[in-house]
C-alpha cells in the first residue's frame, strides 16, 4: 500500500495555530486544545492511508477542481489529492 504525503499550504498552518491559540488562551482550556490538536492530527494521519476517505464538495466550481472535504467537530478541512509518481 502506498502513504500519501500531506502537505499544509501556510493558511492552513496559520489556522491550525489560531485555533490553538483561541482554544487555549481566549477560552483558558489548554487541556480541550491539546487534545482537539491531537485528535485533529490522528485523523489527517489516516489520510496518508486513505486519501480518498472523504468526498468531493458538492460544489460546481471546487467540485470541478477535485476539492474534498473532511469534517472534524465544528471544522472543516479542504484538500486535494494529488496522484502518487512513481519512477522506476
Amino acid at each position: 500500500m502506498n502513504n500519501y504525503r500531506i502537505i499544509f499550504i501556510p493558511r492552513a498552518r496559520s489556522d491550525l495555530l489560531d485555533i490553538n491559540t483561541y482554544i487555549t488562551y481566549a477560552l483558558l482550556e489548554p487541556d480541550i486544545s491539546r487534545n482537539f490538536i491531537q485528535g485533529l492530527k490522528k485523523s489527517i494521519l489516516q489520510l496518508s492511508f486513505f486519501p480518498y476517505m472523504f468526498p468531493l464538495v458538492h460544489d460546481k466550481i471546487l467540485h470541478s477542481t477535485s476539492v474534498r472535504r473532511m469534517p472534524y467537530k465544528n471544522y472543516s478541512l479542504f484538500r486535494i489529492v494529488y496522484p502518487l509518481k512513481i519512477g522506476l
